[in-house]
């Protein structure tokens, strides 16, 4: 038994007011080489922090501790207390939780401190374009690199644990790294030196077992505590004891505390006009033989400038645009990286197709194969695009509903356009667009069936304070469906009247524009997984 675990036993019937009673606070020093680790870990170890709930006051003096001296801003912290119970009438239960009818022996109360769990597999380094992550090899700690930061705030997307806090003054991301700065000097981190029940430790843990136990047959349903995300995700290391963990119905008193999630409306509009820009490109390419030099000049025109708006919108997103370049350093495991490279070759090659068809070059048939590399290369993009998101484990964001939000926007662009050409196979595109526009309402209304906690947690949201934006959706997709359809027919039953037509046309594709944009801003808001108790932002 170590050290620590000897200290630990020894007071573990001492209620929290008799053991700070018997504390030497003219001496505290010499009693935190009991709760931190003399020496690194050794091989295949790594550090972890060991939190004894039932120590725990929630007192928040943890909080307030790393807040002073980490220097953080105003509303920055990297610490949280929240509530674990376990109500004795089901009536007490958050009502997002699908629990047995059944009522609890009795009722508890568990308080939870959490902080940076320095996962096995951290979701913040493997999501990171920039290499701003490191996880050292000696003491597994996991470092955010400030100087790397570009400020792209995907690693608050990739922790399941809400983590990383972005800082706006700073534009850029940061988090606990356990002071490791004071712990390499034998001195015990704020959060333990603030903690008057000596509720908080470090120990270290072996490396290999984490993903063994998580790989096991309760893999899905493994938690650090009631209320956190899934442990499979990232193979958290934090070690909680206490004895109303294990009681029947327990859950985090925030389940139900639901906001609307961060906008980031720079990534609404880049990732809406990247996709519109492949759809106009797309059917272009498909399309675009039958259609005139000077008619498929301005499809490919059309998409290779709505792809480079997407680009230079993604700009606005980061704190740190300058080191934008670094987003391209982690493209071995971060999907964001792909997107960012995958993307700019989609731009490059439509400019390419666009000069050969503006000039003539290489004849037609060297546009036509320009165009469908172009075509091919964006459809590579917007899967990267959907992997950004798929790959943070979130269940909104889920392949299936991802891959048919992202891949509708494709289609409905790429519809849209056709419909503008005023003629028959037009009015087709526009009835084939109503049915994708009926798809894509019917997904998304889909959240409102499952029993799943986060989705609930979603409902909640999309009924409630962003059911009026969800509401204009549906209106204004509505309303784009009949215009498009209305002025395609008109186009191809009266010569006379095309130029009519295509305005008609293009009102209601700018509608429907505004409705997906509106669509990706909920795809954003609505998204409130699981995280830590108390940890909701």
């Amino acid at each position: 038994m170590s050290p620590v675990d000897e200290y630990l036993a020894a007071q573990a019937d001492l209620r929290v007011v008799e053991r700070f009673a018997r504390t030497d606070v003219s001496g505290r020093t010499g009693q935190w080489s009991e709760l931190i680790p003399l020496s690194a870990p050794p091989a295949g170890e790594q550090y972890r922090f060991e939190v004894d709930l039932d120590a725990c006051s929630g007192c928040k003096a943890c909080v307030t501790a790393c807040h002073s001296l980490n220097g953080l801003d105003e509303g920055e912290s990297f610490r949280a207390v929240g509530v674990v119970v376990a109500p004795a009438e089901p009536a007490a239960r958050p009502v997002t939780l699908q629990l047995s009818a059944t009522a609890v022996a009795a009722p508890a109360q568990q308080t939870v401190t959490t902080a940076c769990h320095h996962c096995a597999d951290p979701g913040c380094l493997t999501g990171c374009p920039a290499e701003a992550y490191v996880k050292d090899p000696v003491t597994g700690i996991v470092k955010h690199l400030d100087d790397a930061c570009i400020g792209c705030q995907y690693c608050t997307l990739t922790c399941p644990y809400d983590v990383p806090v972005y800082n706006s003054r700073l534009g850029i991301v940061r988090k606990c790294d356990m002071c490791s700065d004071r712990l390499a000097e034998g001195e015990a981190p704020a959060c333990i030196q603030g903690c008057p029940t000596q509720a908080i430790s470090i120990t270290t843990v072996s490396t290999s077992p984490i993903a063994d136990e998580v790989a096991g047959s309760t893999a899905s349903d493994a938690r650090l505590v009631p209320g956190a995300a899934p442990s499979h995700l990232t193979n958290p290391t934090t070690l909680y004891r206490g004895r109303s963990l294990s009681v029947e119905g327990s859950v985090a008193v925030d389940t139900d505390d639901v906001v609307p999630q961060h906008a980031h409306l720079p990534l609404v509009v880049m990732l809406v006009v990247s996709q519109w820009s492949v759809g106009v490109l797309l059917s272009t390419a498909l399309f675009g033989n039958g259609w005139t030099d000077g008619e498929r000049s301005v499809g490919l025109g059309a998409g290779a400038a709505l792809g480079a708006s997407a680009a230079l919108a993604s700009f606005t997103h980061l704190g740190q645009p300058l080191k934008a370049w670094r987003a391209v350093l982690g493209w071995r495991h971060s999907w964001l990286s792909r997107e960012v490279i995958v993307l700019s070759a989609y731009i490059g090659v439509a400019l390419a197709a666009v000069a050969l068809s503006v000039t003539g070059l290489g004849g037609p048939a060297l546009v036509t194969s320009v165009a469908a590399l172009a075509a091919a290369v964006g459809a590579a993009a917007v899967a990267c695009s959907a992997m950004v998101y798929v790959a943070t484990g979130r269940t909104w964001w889920a392949a299936t509903q991802t891959s048919i939000r992202f891949g509708g926007t494709v289609a409905l662009a790429g519809l849209a356009w056709l419909a503008s050409g005023a003629n028959w196979l037009g009015v087709g595109a526009a009835v084939v667009l109503l049915a994708v526009v009926a798809a894509k309402l019917k997904v998304e209304r889909s959240v409102f069936a499952s029993d799943d906690v986060d989705l609930c947690r979603t409902a909640a949201l999309l009924s409630g304070s962003l059911a009026p934006d969800a509401r204009f959706r549906r209106q204004l997709c509505t309303t784009a469906g009949g215009v498009i359809v209305a002025g395609a027919f008109v186009g191809a039953v009266s010569e006379s009247a095309e130029p009519l037509a295509v305005a008609v046309v293009a009102l209601g594709s700018l509608i429907l524009a505004g409705a997906e944009l509106i669509e990706r801003r909920l795809f954003f808001q609505a998204c409130a997984p699981s995280t830590m108790p108390g940890a909701h932002r």
